[in-house]
């Protein structure tokens, strides 16, 4: 009888002997026939066992590398079987839960490693949604392990129906809690920064390489009489004075080429009214993972009313020393020791010296006779100790070379 397969192709032939000659009756036919078509099937059955056992070998290294991954990750896994009111865990989610490797988990008792409050009652929550619902679910919660540990997971699960009823809900519990707490760090840090950023008494910005402004708090606004949003279409070259405009970009540029790490100069912008302002500007910059820079950080102190201050006392000073040299009157100032520090021309001409750099620094003993520079000397002395002047008193100074 003749083998054939399914695609109608001759595999062989399949031949019975026997002692006595007869002819095969209709059920040994049909036998054979069955024997035939089984035959015909091995080398398919062999065939689909050598596929099963490859895959069935794909199947273990994928588990293996689920495992060695889930151990890395921290990944455990855990399904709740609802029909027979059990859980199961992997190693690794009792390891998250610091528990033994022995122990055996409970529906009830696992809710209570969920930190109370908020936590433990989206979780039973969750639960109740996926099991009633088929809703699947994906959150970061706190537990409280068995040791009382209090740390952050990640827990997703999913449901399983089997005729329109859930019979389990599984999924995954993953540690989180340190990628969490450096999150809630870094969360903190900028809330930190914002704070200081937007509350800060002097100006403070976030500027573009380019020099646009990104960022400005109420400080700045108020100084250069802005609001934000007007400010923020700007950049920090529209509003620097002509005159310090070339050296603050020349400082800039050393600090893009990393040549300084910040820099600290006094400069002047333009008031939006039209008026000067001055401020010590200390800039620094900051960059990315791969040191490219991301902006500076720019803080701006106004000193306006300190420069107009110095420039009111330097014009005093101008004037006043205006006014000493045109008297008609020696005068001279000397300090606590005696030695003066300012003289006026009439004085210079009375101690017949050539400019006042003859006669500055020097006391009565280096400038008159010992018995005038004694006089002299203690008339000073009786000033300093009693804080009162000596007015209309008349005296007769002799210079160095004798004359009165």
């Amino acid at each position: 009888m003749p083998l054939v397969n399914q695609q109608g192709h001759a595999l062989g032939t399949i031949c019975v002997v026997d002692n006595q000659a007869g002819t095969l009756t209709p059920e040994q036919e049909v036998a054979l026939r069955t024997i035939s078509k089984q035959i015909v099937k091995l080398p398919e059955l062999r065939q689909k066992n050598h596929e099963v056992a490859e895959k069935q070998k794909e199947l273990e290294s994928t588990l293996k590398l689920f495992s060695q991954i889930s151990t890395v990750a921290r990944v455990g896994c855990w399904e709740m079987d609802i029909h027979n009111n059990k859980l199961k865990w992997t190693a690794i989610a009792k390891e998250i839960l610091e528990l033994s490797s022995d122990f055996e988990p409970d529906i009830q008792k696992t809710l209570k490693y969920f930190k109370p409050g908020k936590c433990r009652d989206v979780i039973a929550g969750l639960i109740i949604d996926a099991i009633e619902y088929g809703k699947p679910f994906d959150e970061e919660l706190q537990i409280i392990t068995a040791k009382g540990k209090l740390k952050w997971v990640r827990i997703k699960g999913l449901s399983k129906f089997l005729d329109n009823k859930c019979n389990s809900v599984y999924g995954i519990i993953q540690d989180t809690n340190e990628a969490r707490l450096k999150e809630l760090k870094l969360a903190q840090s900028e809330e930190e920064f914002r704070q200081t950023f937007d509350r800060a008494t002097i100006g403070m910005a976030l500027v573009c390489p380019t020099g646009k402004w990104l960022k400005v708090n109420k400080s700045t606004c108020e100084m250069l009489g802005c609001d934000q949003q007007t400010l923020l279409k700007t950049s920090f070259q529209d509003i620097t004075h002509p005159e310090d405009l070339n050296e603050d970009l020349i400082t800039l540029q050393e600090l893009l080429a990393g040549n300084i790490d910040s820099y600290e100069m006094e400069k002047s912008y333009i008031h939006k009214d039209g008026h000067i302002i001055w401020v010590i500007l200390a800039v620094s910059l900051i960059k990315d993972s791969q040191n490219k820079p991301l902006h500076f950080v720019s803080q701006i102190t106004d000193i306006t009313t300190r420069r107009e201050a110095e420039q009111l006392l330097k014009d005093e000073r101008m004037l006043l020393a205006t006014l000493l040299e045109n008297l008609p009157l020696n005068v001279y100032i000397k300090d606590t020791q005696s030695r003066k520090i300012l003289v006026n021309k009439k004085e210079i001409e009375h101690m017949d010296k050539s400019n006042k750099f003859d006669i500055l620094g020097n006391d009565d003993y280096e400038l008159y006779p010992e018995d005038t520079a004694i006089i002299s000397m203690q008339e000073d002395e009786e000033v300093f100790v009693t804080g009162k002047s000596i007015i209309n008193k008349e005296s007769c100074n002799v210079r160095e070379d004798d004359v009165q």
